[in-house]
């Protein structure tokens, strides 16, 4: 007797997650209409400041969105943050769990052998959307749980 459930097939590689492209072009979009604002509007000293030092804080934001990338691919999982790429291989993976950085923001912890470890940067891995802390939770377990699956699948 054949079994109709589907056979789970290796994930293909690479694997990259990123803040979604909107959001960074939402900011630009934000801080084009402030600076036209203070282009083509009378305003005064006070608010021309404050519009220009959001326009400003908005495209630095977009920036640092555009720079947070995480991909696992033949050699590794690399983690890169606004200052740093870091690269685990496969064969140095000792863990990869969810841990929480702060209050009830969580992310994705990858645990070297040495007892080192990379923490994820958690708007990679955080839902996009206002979300409850549980399914938060869930959301980032499942990122966890695909990269443990890889590992297993990539280490020699």
């Amino acid at each position: 007797m054949e079994s109709s459930a589907p056979v789970p097939q290796p994930q293909t590689l690479p694997q990259t997650w990123r803040i979604p492209s909107w959001q960074p072009a939402a900011l630009i979009v934000f801080a084009t209409a402030l600076l036209a604002l203070d282009i083509y509007a009378s305003l005064s000293l006070g608010p021309l400041v404050l519009t220009v030092l959001l326009a400003v804080a908005a495209l630095a934001t977009a920036g640092l969105a555009v720079r947070y990338q995480m991909v696992a691919d033949d050699e590794g999982i690399w983690v890169r943050g606004v200052f740093s790429e870091e690269l685990v291989e496969w064969r140095d993976i000792a863990d990869i769990d969810v841990t929480h950085v702060r209050g009830t923001t969580m992310t994705v912890r990858i645990t070297r052998r040495n007892g080192k470890f990379v923490d994820v940067p958690p708007t990679l891995v955080q839902p996009t959307l206002p979300t409850g802390v549980r399914k938060a939770r869930a959301l980032v377990g499942d990122v966890a749980r695909e990269l443990l699956d890889l590992a297993a699948e990539q280490r020699p």
